[in-house]
């Protein structure tokens, strides 16, 4: 008796649940294909040595004229190749191109390129530089970020963007400056 209401109790509760049935899948041996994309951005001035993914006004703000560097990592974490990447990266207002990979288009402010192809667990690094405007600078202390987005022909997409300061009235570090000049170019907040 004391197994039939065990075996009830189960029946009910299996009804009552609504359990489905259990399925199985099969390891046939070999590796799910997978395409992924990751694209990194950092930024630095060029006095400093690091790559930062943001610059905190803290740590310094760029004046009229600076050079501000920007370093694009684009990196294949899938099993795949990828192939025919377009890659745009996007300067934000009150920014100037200096130079960079491929074409920039002056009227929407953006870098374009193509990588070819790039093998699983490779990485393919790509240098920016812009300039800080020099004249119409908003007052007082600006965040600008500064945005890439790369996507493969077999549509694996991912973007990221690098973030810092500009201030009109901030002290600019020179283009030939030394290491030296960076302590008088950077402005603290306060």
């Amino acid at each position: 008796m004391k197994f039939k209401n065990i075996f009830l109790s189960g029946l009910v509760a299996v009804s009552l649940l609504r359990v489905g049935p259990v399925r199985a899948q099969y390891y046939n041996g070999e590796e799910e294909e997978v395409r992924q994309i990751l694209l990194d951005k950092e930024v630095r001035s060029l006095e400093m040595g690091q790559w930062y993914d943001n610059l905190d006004a803290t740590v310094i703000i760029f004046g009229s004229k600076s050079l501000v560097d920007f370093q694009i990592t684009v990196r294949n974490t899938g099993n795949q190749v990828l192939r025919n990447i377009e890659v745009k990266d996007r300067l934000p207002s009150y920014m100037d191109y200096v130079y960079g990979p491929g074409d920039y288009d002056a009227s929407t402010k953006t870098v374009s390129w193509t990588i070819d192809e790039i093998n699983p667990g490779v990485d393919r690094v790509f240098g920016l530089r812009a300039r800080v405007q020099e004249n119409d600078l908003p007052a007082g202390v600006s965040q600008l970020c500064n945005e890439v987005r790369g996507e493969s022909d077999s549509g694996n997409a991912d973007e990221d963007t690098a973030c810092y300061y500009i201030g009109a009235d901030a002290i600019t570090i020179p283009d030939t400056g030394t290491p030296e000049l960076l302590v008088g170019s950077i402005v603290l907040a306060g």
